[in-house]
């Protein structure tokens, strides 16, 4: 789920997921693919997103104080998880994994 929006949008996001899974309740078909995705950050220097610096602290304390699932990996235990991905990251985020 996507965080770094701003922390008000994680309520909304997180209730529009509900909604998507009553319908698919109520309709017996599948209409919402849930998928991860990766945040990376060098570790070193800060950088904006979404308009701000810190994005990366702000989406990671967002994420723990509304008890989003993520893992926080470095290169080895990416390249452990995901053996086909290879980079010069310091930081991941996998969220909802």
């Amino acid at each position: 789920m996507a965080v770094g929006e701003g922390e008000d949008y994680v309520a909304l996001a997180k209730r529009s997921h509900e909604i998507w899974r009553e319908i698919e309740a109520e309709t017996g078909a599948k209409i919402m693919t849930t998928t991860s995705g990766i945040l990376m950050d060098s570790g070193i220097w800060p950088w904006a997103k979404h308009g701000s610096d810190g994005f990366w602290n702000r989406t990671v304390a967002f994420a723990k104080r509304r008890g989003i699932s993520h893992e926080i990996l470095d290169a080895y235990q990416l390249k452990k998880k995901i053996s086909g991905f290879s980079a010069r990251i310091d930081r991941y985020c996998l969220p909802g994994i």
